[in-house]
């Protein structure tokens, strides 16, 4: 029976996209001219939520770090912020030439990389697993841009701490991931784990939850995916945050601050 309720919602679910793709398609498809050819246009939308919630002059000549830069063009997106500098963090095995994500890599990143005309600086590390010496060496950012990453990483409270911490006050960090696609757990706080622990897809009430354990107060729900994206809006969440300075510490117990358990 919930099979059967599952392949009907599906169903109205792609007939609803594919109707909402006509007008970009046929009459106002002059109002797309922005996004035409992107293969993610939500990406567009979420760069442009981000300018006007929080005013792209606030980040320019500031410093800016971009984790999972994957095909650069977000990348090309936060210059155009006229920061003082972009710091990018990607895998290791983009350099590999055996693996599926040295295309993105060869044919996308580095050439967009070669655009840039702001001190720049690509980082090969798991951001997870660098040294306390790495991750000091960082310093301080004003914009933490960090999409398609989350769901990737079984720690994400001890990630999502770590990137509150790299924030100065009144930074911002902008996170996109993918959600749980279980139709059991959409409405619940949970995590749901698949492919033997290598995808950890939170439901957006966790995303939300963690945020604000970690600390952030002020948190705003992304609209990106309304426009083109219709079909991500179940599966996938976006939001923007700012670090304040009366943020106060989430703890537990008798005052542990959620994740900041000491690695060994």
């Amino acid at each position: 029976m919930f099979k059967s309720y599952l392949m009907i919602q599906n169903f109205l679910y792609y007939i609803i996209w594919q109707v909402k793709k006509i007008p970009r398609k046929t009459y106002a498809k002059n109002q797309y001219t922005e996004t035409h050819n992107l293969r993610n246009p939500y990406r567009y939308y979420l760069f442009e939520e981000l300018k006007q919630i929080f005013g792209s002059e606030n980040f320019k000549n500031k410093k800016i770090l971009e984790i999972g830069p994957k095909d650069g063009e977000d990348t090309l997106r936060l210059q155009s912020l006229e920061p003082k500098s972009i710091t990018l963090i990607d895998l290791p095995v983009l350099k590999d030439e055996n693996h599926h994500l040295n295309k993105y890599y060869n044919e996308f990143l580095k050439p967009n990389l070669e655009k840039l005309d702001i001190e720049n600086k690509l980082i090969f590390a798991n951001f997870q697993y660098m040294s306390r010496n790495e991750y000091d060496a960082l310093g301080k950012f004003d914009l933490i841009w960090f999409t398609g990453v989350l769901y990737h990483n079984p720690e994400q409270l001890k990630m999502l701490r770590k990137l509150y911490n790299l924030l100065n006050d009144d930074g911002v960090i902008v996170l996109e991931t993918a959600t749980t696609r279980n139709k059991k757990l959409v409405n619940e706080t949970a995590i749901e784990i698949e492919v033997g622990g290598q995808y950890h897809f939170p439901t957006k009430k966790a995303i939300n939850l963690m945020m604000n354990m970690v600390g952030f107060n002020e948190i705003y729900q992304s609209k990106c995916f309304d426009k083109e994206n219709y079909n991500k809006n179940n599966i996938r969440i976006a939001v923007l945050s700012k670090k304040n300075k009366t943020d106060s510490d989430r703890v537990y117990r008798d005052g542990y601050l959620f994740g900041e358990a000491t690695q060994f």
